[in-house]
């Protein structure tokens, strides 16, 4: 699953912010400007209004209708209209409402909007015309004697004045907003630098790098905080790391020096010739269980490097079919000698993979030595390898008795046997021993399911592209 980085989270997070705050800074801008612009419109028509009425006043009716006609064919009959109605609603005077016709009833505004209105009220009203796609904004005003003044006057010029800043706002935010988001991505990401540091420190150690450290760049009292928290943790750790392989050498020490003397002393009474039969088998024994007891603890501290990450570090690219046929030289003749067939079946591909080659070989000859003892003669032991997207996959296969569904969960814990191993030699910690090597180089071992008799150990390591071979 491809997870989101934090950066590209806090960058969306910043934009959709970004965007919310924009959209409502530009809703009140649109609104505040609309009102501004049709307020500034009335107090125009109502000053053009009361000049109107100082006219009516000093000429009468017919320099009123002369003064209305002058100034619509000044301002253009299909922007604003003039009507001069009587006490009575009587058209007295009309200019030319040919573009206003849609809002215009009985050669006059609606009288529903003059309802009511009282000497020297003025009344504004906007209305949308279809046609022209514009709005109209209206004014009227009855006068002291009874006769009304209606006037409209299109306001294309204000929205358009609108608009025009609108956009210029508009523009001018989503400009920002693009440069703003690339510069708090790239904020975000020197920010998250020394996080990611930590990862891939975390990373390495997961590689068995104890020696990583994170790097202090002051980078932020936070993340400098964070990174001398994690390095302090890193040393504690290693050092009770070092104090566990101390422990485990020293009990290692103390436990092979005194099975050394018992092994030298049961050799020295085996071997001397005044011993009674008697005597010599019992002595015979503890020479085996001091030797199966060395050969245990040998096991136990390299299963204990393996995982601690402390043993030698001589890795380095490795072909598997190489490592697979010293194998299978190595163990023809144990085969042969027990009646079993031994194939190989290799990948026609190369399969190189990062590892130690004595590691490997231990891992994989401790599979095919258990596969080699519990297969009944005339049985078949195969070592096979392959490429399995992208993964080296090395299996060894017998038809012996199998493991049960009981003892599966349990085959590589350290010390365990299942029930049905009879005497067969062994000491419960080869499996152990398979399962460091193949976790020690970020593979896995598993067992085959599928198999109707016998048993599949497959052991899957990451393969090396051409350019880190």
């Amino acid at each position: 699953m491809n997870k989101r980085t934090v950066s590209f989270r806090m960058t969306v997070l910043f934009v959709t912010i970004f965007f919310l705050a924009l959209v409502t800074v530009l809703l009140l801008m649109y609104i505040a400007m609309s009102r501004t612009t049709q307020m500034i419109v009335d107090d125009l028509l109502s000053l053009e209004a009361g000049e109107f009425e100082v006219i009516y006043k000093m000429r009468g009716i017919d320099g009123l209708r002369d003064m209305l006609i002058a100034e619509s064919a000044s301002e253009g009959t299909e922007n604003t209209f003039y009507i001069i109605l009587s006490p009575d609603m009587e058209v007295l005077i009309s200019t030319d409402t040919t573009s206003f016709e849609h809002i215009i009833e009985d050669d006059r505004i609606p009288m529903e909007f003059l309802a009511g209105i009282q000497p020297g009220e003025e009344r504004f009203v906007t209305l949308y015309n279809e046609p022209k796609r514009e709005y109209v904004r209206l004014y009227m005003k009855k006068y002291d004697d009874g006769i009304v003044l209606e006037m409209g006057e299109t306001m294309w010029a204000e929205r358009m004045l609108v608009q025009m800043i609108r956009n210029i706002f508009l523009i001018s935010s989503l400009s920002i907003l693009f440069v703003g988001t690339i510069v708090f991505w790239n904020i975000m990401k020197r920010t998250m630098k020394g996080v990611n540091e930590i990862t891939t420190t975390v990373s390495n150690i997961g590689r068995d790098d104890l020696v990583s450290r994170v790097p202090l760049a002051h980078r932020g009292a936070e993340i400098d905080n964070l990174a001398e928290a994690f390095n302090r943790m890193l040393e504690r750790i290693a050092v009770l790391i070092g104090e566990m392989q101390d422990i485990t050498n020293n009990v290692a020490h103390y436990l092979r020096t005194p099975i050394a003397r018992i092994r030298g002393t049961a050799e020295t009474v085996y071997f001397n010739e005044d011993s009674v039969i008697e005597e010599k088998d019992s002595i015979g024994a503890i020479i085996q269980e001091c030797d199966r007891l060395t050969m245990m603890i040998q096991v136990m501290l390299e299963i204990a490097s393996i995982e601690s990450a402390t043993g030698g570090n001589f890795e380095g690219p490795i072909d598997v079919n190489v490592i697979l046929e010293e194998i299978f030289d190595l163990f023809l003749p144990l085969a042969e000698s027990n009646d079993i067939r031994f194939e190989h079946e290799y990948s026609g591909e190369k399969l190189t993979i990062l590892g130690n080659s004595t590691m490997l070989l231990g891992a994989v000859a401790n599979l095919v030595d258990n596969a080699v003892k519990f297969t009944p003669p005339n049985g078949s032991v195969i070592v096979r390898s392959r490429m399995v997207d992208g993964m080296a996959e090395i299996s060894v296969s017998d038809t012996g008795n199998g493991i049960s569904r009981e003892d599966r969960p349990h085959i590589f814990e350290k010390f365990y046997r299942g029930g049905d191993v009879g005497d067969t030699v062994g000491n419960g910690l080869g499996l152990s021993f398979v399962q460091a090597v193949a976790r020690r180089y970020n593979g896995m071992v598993r067992i085959d399911d599928t198999e109707a008799t016998g048993t599949t150990f497959t052991l899957v390591f990451p393969l090396l592209t051409e350019h880190e071979e």
